[in-house]
């Protein structure tokens, strides 16, 4: 046999007691929804607040099914007490919908120019009139292309000559060189001119010492004859 449990709803209104009493048996084990359904149904409340009053007398609002298991255990077998207050229903809120756009309107076609007929003119259908005269005899179109044909093909260009290479850089040294052997020459013959200076000082000082030799034994030669011979001039002449 199934257990159950015993409630009793003690009314309150406008925060005291109505006097007012109801009681429900409900199978156990009993969860916190089906109870407050069931005072819901009972009251023809919107919402309700369960508060029982403990061991140490204070009133314990019960609103989880750990709470009301707490409550009919302290109960002890008995009928479990609650004080019931009726609640207001809270209303829950409902989602607004994200506002939509305004539907745009719809772009009106564009309409394009029609194309403007051509101007040019083409082969009409009527006949020529009498102001305009036809050429008897027309020009077939392959003589035409015979002018083409016989006209002369432009001769071609001469090619131009090629720019001249410029000369290898050894012009400058070949003229290094021949500056070098001219500078080689001046200076050979600067020292031939000084030899032959030097030459030219020697042979007049030599003829001065023969001039003055001669100079000097004349002298001599007139002493002696009047003096005698001096050994000592003829000592330093020999």
């Amino acid at each position: 046999m199934d257990s159950i449990t015993t409630f009793k709803f003690l009314v309150e209104e406008n925060g005291a007691q109505s006097g007012d009493i109801r009681r429900v048996t409900l199978k156990s084990p009993v969860k916190i929804e089906t109870l407050r359904a069931a005072a819901i149904d009972i009251l023809g409340w919107p919402a309700v607040t369960f508060r029982f009053k403990d061991q140490d007398g204070d009133f314990v609002t019960v609103a989880s099914q750990h709470e009301l298991d707490t409550a009919i255990a302290l109960a002890s077998g008995n009928a479990v007490r609650f004080n019931v207050t009726k609640q207001e229903a809270v209303p829950v809120p409902v989602p607004q919908a994200a506002p939509q756009p305004a539907p745009q309107p719809a772009p009106e076609p564009v309409s394009e120019p029609e194309p403007e007929p051509s101007t040019i003119p083409g082969p009409s259908s009527e006949e020529p009139s009498d102001s305009e005269p036809v050429p008897e005899h027309p020009e077939p179109e392959h003589e035409h292309e015979k002018q083409l044909e016989s006209e002369p093909e432009p001769e071609p260009q001469p090619e131009s000559e090629p720019e001249p290479e410029p000369e290898p850089e050894h012009n400058d040294r070949s003229e290094t060189t021949e500056v070098s052997k001219e500078t080689m020459n001046d200076i050979a013959a600067t020292s031939e001119n000084q030899n032959q200076s030097i030459d030219q000082e020697k042979e007049e000082v030599l003829l001065d010492s023969d001039i003055f030799l001669r100079n000097v034994n004349e002298s001599h030669h007139g002493l002696s004859q009047v003096h005698g011979p001096n050994p000592t001039i003829v000592h330093i002449i020999k």
